[in-house]
């Protein structure tokens, strides 16, 4: 199974808080109720991400080794949904992004696929968050 549970705690707890702030009987003592309008979260791996950075590879560097990669995570991703209705333009802090992610090398291995790609290919491909 996924190997951290305090991320799907996390996210228990989040869809939990979600559902009950707009129920006023919920916790009386914790303020108005609001209806939450959206939920964010990441998707690091979707179908039309992947498919921009393929195509991207496959016109401007046909020989490259992650090409084979690629393909390998196209056929996981070709019938999942993708259910992003947000990106932020995240270009400009992919360095920042994966060092902090590196200081979590419990957690991410410094080798880990979520370097995969180098930070070039991915603003000129799909310089976002989803």
């Amino acid at each position: 199974g996924y190997p951290h549970p305090d991320h799907i705690r996390t996210h228990e707890i989040s869809m939990y808080a979600f559902k009950a702030a707009a129920d006023a009987s919920r916790y009386p003592d914790a303020g108005e109720p609001w209806q939450i309008s959206k939920v964010y979260y990441d998707r690091i791996f979707n179908a039309p991400r992947i498919e921009a950075m393929y195509q991207f590879l496959l016109v401007n560097d046909p020989d490259s080794p992650q090409l084979e990669r690629l393909t390998e995570v196209r056929g996981w991703m070709r019938d999942r949904p993708n259910l992003a209705t947000t990106q932020v333009p995240v270009g400009d802090f992919l360095e920042a992004r994966d060092e902090a992610l590196r200081s979590h090398a419990s957690q991410v291995a410094p080798d880990s696929f979520f370097f995969f790609w180098p930070n070039d290919l991915q603003r000129e491909a799909w310089p976002y968050e989803d």
